[in-house]
């Protein structure tokens, strides 16, 4: 992949986070019937961002994520491009759309999934919620300083899949289809 599509997509990366910060201050909390913030925003990012996305998430760069996931009605494996930071026993993602976006209910009901970071495919299990000052508390250096800026209350704990055969937990298998479910 070309420096000058990394560099634009990045770019683009921060301009979302802008964005949803924004949106954010404007139009307040979630939806407490759905726990959805932002309904526009997350069919902008299914339909145009998240693809751009998915081709630089499948580089060796460590931002961003794909999260691997099956859907609970349909089974299909999908991948989906998320803000997710490695710590000690896992990864911490931030849920800028709040607990009810679909990867996040897929991961939920399968009990894991995978996270492709840094070019590694890493299997991961366990899912749980961590307020804004867990999720802080088991991130360090920069990570802990941009999340502790951003108007983020909701975090999800992967914990390492854990691989007696050869190391960390990398994985191949199958390529899912794109994470086009927000």
């Amino acid at each position: 992949m070309r420096a000058s599509t990394v560099l634009g997509t990045l770019a683009a990366a921060g301009a979302a986070v802008g964005i949803v910060h924004l949106a954010d201050r404007q139009f307040g909390p979630p939806r407490p019937e759905t726990e959805v913030r932002h309904d526009w925003l997350r069919r902008f990012n299914r339909r145009v961002y998240n693809p751009l996305m998915l081709r630089v998430s499948r580089s060796d760069l460590p931002f961003p994520a794909l999260i691997g996931h099956v859907g609970r009605s349909s089974g299909r494996p999908y991948e989906t491009p998320v803000a997710a930071f490695p710590t000690a026993s896992g990864f911490v993602v931030a849920l800028p759309y709040g607990r009810g976006a679909e990867w996040c209910k897929n991961l939920l009901a399968a009990g894991g999934g995978t996270v492709r970071y840094a070019g590694a495919t890493v299997a991961v299990r366990d899912p749980a919620f961590l307020d804004r000052d867990q999720a802080l508390a088991a991130l360090d250096g920069l990570p802990r300083a941009v999340f502790s800026r951003l108007p983020l209350d909701d975090f999800l704990r992967l914990e390492r899949e854990p691989d007696p055969g050869s190391g960390p937990g990398v994985s191949g298998g199958p390529r899912p289809r794109p994470g086009l479910e927000g």
